[in-house]
C-alpha cells in the first residue's frame, strides 16, 4: 500500500489509506484515543478504537505508520478510524537516544552544522 498525505484523506472515503507523520496532538476520552497526525501536506485525524492498546502510549512529536479506513465523523470532516475490525496495523517508530548533532561547542561550528542540514 502506498502512503496517502494528510491532505489527500478529503478524497479517499471509505478506502484503506496509510499514513505516517507526527502526533500533534491527543486526546484521550476513554475507550477512544484520538491523534491528530502532522505531515508535510497538514493534520489528519486518527481514531483509535480501544482494542488498540498502544494508542495510549502515544506523545506529541513521535512518528508513527498508521493504516485504517476513513470516514467522515458527526461533523462531516474526514478522519481514520483504526479498529482491529478494519486490520489496520499501527507502527510506532523507534525515537533516537540522542541528537543527530553532538559536540559543537563554537558558534560558528553550530551555525554551520545548522545551516548544511537545512540544505
Amino acid at each position: 500500500m502506498k502512503r496517502t498525505l494528510a491532505i489527500n484523506t478529503i478524497n479517499k472515503e471509505e478506502q484503506e489509506v496509510m499514513l505516517i507523520g507526527w502526533v500533534q496532538a491527543r486526546r484521550d476520552h476513554g475507550k477512544l484515543v484520538f491523534i491528530d497526525i502532522r505531515d508535510r501536506s497538514g493534520i489528519a485525524q486518527v481514531v483509535f478504537g480501544p482494542e488498540i492498546k498502544e494508542a495510549g502510549d502515544l506523545r506529541l512529536e513521535y512518528l508513527i505508520k498508521v493504516n485504517g479506513l476513513v470516514l467522515r465523523t458527526m461533523t462531516k470532516e474526514p478522519a481514520l478510524l483504526v479498529f482491529l475490525r478494519h486490520q489496520t496495523s499501527f507502527i510506532i517508530f523507534p525515537v533516537p537516544n540522542q541528537p543527530p548533532v553532538r559536540n559543537l561547542n563554537h558558534l560558528e561550528a553550530r551555525l554551520g552544522q545548522v545551516y548544511r542540514l537545512a540544505v
